[in-house]
C-alpha cells in the first residue's frame, strides 16, 4: 500500500504466487483529481490512480489531462488594463455604468467575444494538445446588466443563458481549428441554474460547482442541499460533457476540523449517476499539513476510482495500517466529530471560521482524550508516533 508520496507498507515474501489475471475496467470518471499537494507528486499521482491538471505525472506513466487556463479567465483573455480604455462596452454594465473591478464581460457584445476567441486560439496553439481550455466567469459577481444581457438573462431564466450562449458561439470558432478541444465553463454561484432552452454545444464542457453546499450532509439526500440536487439533475439533463468542482476542506482554516468525509463516497456517486465525467475534489493544497490531509487524498483517490467501494473500509484501512495501535482512537475522534455535528445540525460550509457552532467544551475534551490515547499507544514505535 502506497499511504503518501514518502510512506508505504510493502509485503516481504520469499516466494510469490501470481493466480491468472483477466481485468477489464475502465473508471466511470475520465478525470479524476483529489487536491491535495502530497497527491501532486509524482509517481504517488499515478499509484493513486488520478489524473487531473494539477497531477504532475509523466508521459511514461500516462500523463494528465491539462486544463488551459484552469479557471476565472475572463479577465485575463480580455485584460482590463489592455482593453477597457477603448472598449468600456465590452465590460459589465452595472447601475448604468461599464466597470471592470469586481465585475464580468458584457456576454451580447460580439466585438469582445471576436477579440475573446482570437486571444483563447492563440493559448490553445501554444498547447494543442491539452484538450480543454477555460472560458469562464471571474471569480466574483458584477454580471452585466446592459439591456442586451439583462433580456437574454430572462428569456433563459437566469444568468447561465447569456453565459452559455457567450461560450457556445465561442466554442463554435474553436471547433473549426481544433473540432476535438473541450471549452469548459463553470455554472457557479450566480450561472448554478441551468438555463431554460439554450443547451450546450458537443463540445462545451460545463463544471457545476457546490460551493454554496452544506457538507455535513450528502449532496444527494442532506435537507440543506436541496437546491445543488436540483441543479446537478437539470444540467445532467442537457449536458453532453459535465464535471463537477466539489469542496471538501475548510478554506477559512485549513487547521480546523472538518467533518464531512462520511458524505463523500455517497457524493461521488451521485455525481455519477448523473452522468459526470471529470470531479476536481478541492482539498487544502495549500498546505502540508491539516485535518487528515493523507488519509482524505488516499481515501477519493480510491473512491474516485472506483466509486463502489465501501468507504468506512478504506478508511479503517489507512487508520489501522498508517497510525498502527493509535488508529482506533484516531477513529473514534472522527466518529466524535462526526457525531457532535450531525447533533448541531449546522450547515457545514467550506468557509467556517470556528468550530462554535457545532463543538461543544465536552466535545473537545474528548477529543484532547482520544489523542492522548493515541499518543501513548504508539510511544514506543518511532514511526507511528511521528505520524
Amino acid at each position: 500500500r502506497w499511504w503518501s508520496s514518502t510512506e508505504s507498507s510493502i509485503p516481504q515474501h520469499e516466494r510469490l504466487v501470481v493466480p491468472d489475471l483477466d481485468i477489464a475496467y475502465a473508471p466511470a470518471l475520465r478525470s479524476r483529481e483529489a487536491f491535495y499537494r502530497d497527491a501532486f507528486s509524482s509517481p504517488f499521482a499515478a499509484r493513486l490512480k488520478l489524473n487531473g491538471h494539477f497531477m504532475r505525472i509523466p508521459a511514461e506513466y500516462g500523463g494528465r489531462l491539462r486544463l488551459i487556463g484552469w479557471c476565472h479567465t475572463f479577465n485575463r483573455l480580455i485584460p482590463p488594463e489592455k482593453y477597457f480604455a477603448e472598449h468600456p462596452e465590452w465590460f459589465s454594465e452595472i447601475d448604468g455604468k461599464r466597470k471592470h473591478e469586481h465585475a464580468q464581460l458584457c456576454l451580447t457584445n460580439t466585438a469582445m467575444r471576436a477579440e475573446l476567441t482570437k486571444n483563447a486560439l492563440e493559448w490553445i496553439r501554444k498547447e494543442p494538445d491539452a484538450g480543454i481550455i477555460s472560458i469562464s466567469q471571474n471569480d466574483c459577481g458584477g454580471k452585466c446588466e446592459c439591456a442586451a444581457c439583462r433580456e437574454v438573462e430572462e428569456r433563459e431564466g437566469g444568468a447561465s443563458g447569456p453565459l452559455l450562449h457567450f461560450v457556445n458561439a465561442v466554442a463554435e470558432d474553436i471547433e473549426k481549428e481544433f473540432p476535438e478541444l473541450l471549452v469548459e465553463t463553470l455554472a457557479y454561484h450566480y450561472t448554478r441554474q441551468a438555463p431554460r432552452h439554450v443547451r450546450p454545444r458537443r463540445n462545451v464542457l460545463i463544471r457545476l460547482c457546490s460551493i454554496e453546499c452544506s457538507y455535513a450532509q450528502p449532496l444527494g439526500s442532506g435537507q440543506q442541499n436541496e437546491m445543488f440536487r436540483a441543479d446537478i439533475e437539470a444540467w445532467s439533463a442537457i449536458s453532453p460533457q459535465l464535471y463537477i468542482w466539489n469542496y471538501v476542506t475548510n478554506f477559512a482554516n485549513f487547521l480546523l476540523p472538518q467533518p464531512n468525509m462520511r458524505a463523500l463516497g455517497k457524493d461521488i456517486r451521485l455525481f455519477v449517476k448523473h452522468r459526470t465525467l471529470g470531479l476536481f475534489e478541492q482539498g487544502d493544497a495549500y498546505t502540508t499539513t491539516g485535518d487528515f490531509v493523507r488519509l482524505r487524498a488516499w481515501v477519493l483517490a480510491h473512491l474516485l476510482w472506483d466509486p463502489s467501494r465501501d468507504q468506512d473500509a478504506l478508511v479503517r484501512e489507512f487508520m489501522e495500517n498508517y497510525y498502527g495501535a493509535a488508529g482506533p482512537h484516531l477513529l473514534a475522534y472522527l466518529d466524535l466529530l462526526h457525531e457532535s455535528v450531525a447533533k448541531a445540525d449546522i450547515r457545514l460550509r467550506c468557509y467556517m471560521q470556528d468550530t462554535s457552532s457545532w463543538l461543544p467544551l465536552e466535545s473537545v475534551n474528548a477529543a484532547t482524550r482520544l489523542f492522548r490515547r493515541a499518543i501513548d499507544a504508539v510511544a514506543d514505535t518511532p514511526e507511528f508516533a511521528a505520524r
